[in-house]
């Protein structure tokens, strides 16, 4: 029987052999698509089916607050509003029809997946603008036990959905979403994010572990490079960062720093593909060629395809990585 894409998945983790990685892609904005299409291309297929990838598809359930009103957490009586918000029992956690979802995707050879830590560690706890930001981070330094309180609270519900999630879906993977930095700088310092975030974040992958599921994707954004060795040691098994280089990280300096072992997808600077054929071929030979040769990278682009990436570019970034898997993972 062949291997399914979770073992495979799996087995990228584990480093037992060094293998042609699955065929995934950024997800594509409708605009592109739009734009695409209007100037001839693809026809009715989808992407997926005009280069030969794989579709994923996000289960979505409300893992954010309902009702959606963000209080920022400087008092106690938000902490009540959040404990009210972030509530297993709510009616509204299951929308009929999300098993149901979830088989079909499966039959349209689609790879269903979910998302439970949906926002970050200051949108869990309110924040949605500048005044909130500040006045969080004032509540952390003079009141850290609401953010403590909320955090485990938080780690409780998303535990309590995952364990009637997960036995109805098994997904082959899982996305955890941490926007924590600018291109800048962090929020806050990992030490501090350690304390708030890290125990929580290790209960929901310690629950995730429990119901089977090994591959657990972060992504995030800007300025993250010392926030690595606590999102492993809270359990993240793999890593997608979006626009790494415009805040000073390659993934070859990751693994310089963490090891070969860290799990990528991603990484491939979306600015030099739209440069063209060249700076194409040295984005491959120069920076991906040589994380393929060391194992668990999935290559894609670092960013959605926007409708500014001509399609001429993307058809030829796709085509010469083909080649380059080909040339490294000869069938």
């Amino acid at each position: 029987m062949p291997m399914g894409l979770k073992a495979k998945l799996e087995k990228m983790l584990r480093g037992d052999t060094i293998e042609v990685p699955p065929r995934f892609e950024s997800e594509f904005a409708p605009e592109t698509l739009e734009r695409w299409r209007a100037e001839g291309h693809l026809g009715q297929r989808t992407p997926e089916a005009a280069f030969g990838l794989l579709r994923t598809f996000e289960i979505e359930l409300p893992w954010r607050r309902l009702p959606e009103e963000s209080v920022p957490l400087t008092h106690a009586a938000a902490l009540e509003a959040l404990r009210r918000a972030y509530d297993p029992e709510h009616p509204g956690r299951f929308p009929e029809g999300w098993q149901a979802a979830a088989e079909a995707a499966r039959a349209r050879g689609e790879v269903p997946y979910v998302a439970p830590w949906n926002e970050g560690f200051f949108q869990i706890l309110g924040v949605s603008n500048g005044a909130s930001l500040d006045a969080s981070l004032t509540a952390l330094r003079e009141a850290p036990e609401l953010a403590e309180a909320a955090m485990s609270h938080y780690a409780a519900f998303i535990e309590s959905m995952l364990d009637r999630v997960l036995p109805a879906l098994a997904p082959d993977f899982v996305l955890l979403y941490e926007p924590i930095a600018s291109n800048h700088g962090a929020v806050i310092g990992p030490d501090e994010y350690r304390h708030f975030a890290g125990p929580a974040l290790r209960r929901v992958n310690d629950c995730l572990e429990r119901h089977g599921v090994r591959f657990r994707v972060l992504w995030s954004t800007g300025a993250v490079q010392d926030f690595f060795p606590v999102w492993l040691d809270a359990g993240v098994t793999a890593f997608n960062i979006e626009e790494g280089p415009q805040s000073g990280i390659t993934y070859a300096g990751l693994r310089k720093a963490y090891g070969k072992g860290l799990c990528l997808l991603g990484g491939i600077d979306w600015r030099a593909v739209a440069q063209g054929s060249a700076a194409i071929e040295a984005v491959l030979n120069n920076e991906v060629r040589p994380l393929l040769e060391e194992g668990r990278y999935i290559p894609h682009l670092n960013d959605s395809v926007r409708a500014y990436l001509p399609y001429a570019d993307f058809a030829c970034y796709r085509q010469r990585l083909d080649a380059l898997l080909g040339e490294i993972f000869p069938q």
